[in-house]
């Protein structure tokens, strides 16, 4: 069974933005709460690598948000 579904490019950038602002979200939670460790053992090397993140998930939505 196959189903196709054709989306309008105006969809598809709502839903990416949506998505990279979810994650974004999750990210600074995980910092701000002291979440799990995702990248790193240490606290502040995984915070560090998660704003990395950030910023770049950050830089990519912009591109959607145009």
């Amino acid at each position: 069974m196959s189903i196709n579904i054709e989306l309008e490019p105006e969809q598809v950038d709502v839903i990416m933005v949506q998505e990279l602002t979810r994650q974004i979200e999750d990210f600074e939670e995980n910092i701000t709460n002291g979440g799990l460790a995702i990248f790193d053992d240490d606290q502040a090397k995984d915070a560090v690598h998660m704003q990395e993140y950030i910023s770049a998930l950050t830089l990519v939505r912009s591109w959607y948000s145009v």
